[in-house]
């Protein structure tokens, strides 16, 4: 959940909804480009059990929204040129390679490795899930999109026979059903997005020297506007079908300079204080607050230790929605926070800043 499938998409608008998005091989290639920044989001607290409506499979438009969920940044991730990477010379053909890191452990760096077509992305291999020094290669290569994507299009995968590491007299056979079955609108923190709906159903076959086991889950990975957002969410597979589900958790992505499709300019009905854009930050980022009604607004930064360093707003504030730039060149790097009061509200969020 921690690591969002990359997938780019062309947008199209219909009325207060979004049509279909269909996705050509120069869509996805104009905007993998080199230094792109992904932002990486899970809700919190990890590894509990929450209650999502996922829509239904329909060629109609539908919401998804995960909008009021609370999500901690965990991972920061950037396009790299492979052959600077120190895997590279185990991936030869690869033409694109994302690099990463969950900002718990900033000095330990992923990879994840594709080779590009004008016909499909290739997932070749990663870097990090036995430790950081370890690489998994995918034999064959996990097709990650088959060019054009639109409302419709599938494709499937099936995995070589591989042993165990630990038990080699175990081997698993993995088979991956890729279905875009539903397009809509996506409704994340930062706003909302067009979005195809790719339900990816995982089937693993365990061979043992007792038998063989089957086991499934299903995977359903929101797509949007040329790569920018995605969202993931993972159930079992006796859910399938359902338009309510339980699941570990909601992951999401976000490029650095994504914006939001405005649908409509109606005023907000709740306040809010969203998460800062970018985080981290150097020297600048962007803090979004809601106001419902007319009231006195004050934003202001504080340090760890609870010394407040700026003020940013300081007024009445007239209902909308509003961005603030905080600029921090002159602070030391570290943890800080902001606040948003009102007379009927008052919110607190963490932002670090890395010099």
């Amino acid at each position: 959940m921690k690591r969002m499938i990359l997938l780019l998409l062309m947008l199209i608008s219909f009325n207060n909804f979004f049509s279909q998005i269909s996705i050509e091989y120069e869509d996805w290639n104009s905007a993998a480009f080199l230094g792109r920044i992904h932002n990486g989001y899970t809700t919190t607290p990890l590894g509990e059990q929450i209650s999502v409506n996922i829509g239904t499979a329909s060629d109609a438009p539908q919401v998804w929204d995960f909008s009021n969920y609370t999500y901690e940044h965990m991972t920061i991730d950037e396009i790299v040129d492979p052959s600077t990477t120190p895997f590279f010379s185990q991936v030869p053909t690869s033409n694109y390679c994302s690099q990463g890191y969950y900002l718990d452990s900033p000095n330990d760096f992923f990879y994840e490795y594709y080779e590009s077509t004008p016909d499909n992305v290739f997932l070749l291999a990663m870097t990090g899930i036995m430790g950081p020094e370890s690489i998994t290669f995918y034999t064959p290569p996990v097709p990650q999109m088959m060019f054009p994507v639109t409302y419709g299009t599938s494709w499937d995968y099936t995995s070589d026979e591989t042993p165990n590491p630990i038990m080699p007299t175990i081997t698993t056979v993995t088979k991956y059903i890729y279905t875009v079955d539903a397009f809509g609108t996506l409704k994340l923190p930062e706003g909302e997005f067009a979005a195809l709906r790719l339900k990816v159903d995982v089937i693993s076959e365990t061979h043992t020297p007792f038998g063989n086991q089957v086991g499934g889950s299903i995977m359903y990975n929101f797509i949007t506007e040329d790569g920018t957002v995605g969202a993931a969410i993972s159930i079992d597979s006796s859910q399938a079908g359902l338009e309510t589900v339980m699941c570990y958790g909601i992951g999401y992505s976000v490029t650095e300079g994504a914006t939001a499709v405005e649908q409509n300019k109606e005023l907000p009905n709740t306040f809010s204080l969203l998460q800062n854009y970018p985080n981290p930050f150097n020297p600048t980022t962007t803090i979004r607050f809601s106001i419902k009604e007319a009231t006195h607004t004050s934003l202001k930064v504080f340090d760890i230790l609870g010394n407040e360093v700026q003020m940013l707003v300081n007024e009445i504030k007239a209902p909308g929605i509003y961005e603030v730039e905080f600029d921090a060149a002159n602070l030391n790097s570290g943890t800080y926070f902001y606040r948003l009061e009102t007379e009927n509200y008052s919110s607190i969020k963490k932002f670090l800043l890395l010099k």
